[in-house]
């Protein structure tokens, strides 16, 4: 898989590189409202939005699977509690009884439910 990443960015760099070295020539940028002016080669304003744009992207991809560590750290924590709760339970069940039939045999380490009539 790294070398397929290479595969394809070494030949968009040397485009971009490219690029750059044939449009070197100032162009003047300005937004209409406000009476700033700047002179830019032309590479930096085609490139540098591009750049942001990857850089944004990344930082939306970084917080995403923040969360989803996040919520991974939650669910294996989850899943940690509920395997030792199934083996405790495994533990206390006697060997060749199913679990539904223990607490009926009176099994002290399960307490039998109170009757609908007694409370």
């Amino acid at each position: 898989m790294r070398y397929i990443a290479w595969i394809v960015t070494i030949p968009f760099a040397l485009l971009l590189l490219s690029f750059a070295i044939s449009n070197r020539e100032a162009v003047t940028l300005g937004l209409w409202p406000l009476p700033f002016r700047i002179d830019a080669p032309l590479y930096l304003v085609a490139l540098l939005p591009l750049l942001l744009g990857v850089l944004i992207g990344g930082l939306v991809l970084w917080f995403g699977r923040f969360a989803t560590g996040l919520r991974m750290r939650r669910l294996e924590t989850r899943l940690a509690s509920t395997q030792k709760d199934l083996e405790g339970l495994k533990a206390r069940q006697r060997p060749g009884v199913p679990a539904s039939t223990a607490n009926r045999n009176g099994d002290p380490a399960r307490p039998a439910l109170p009757a609908a009539g007694q409370r």
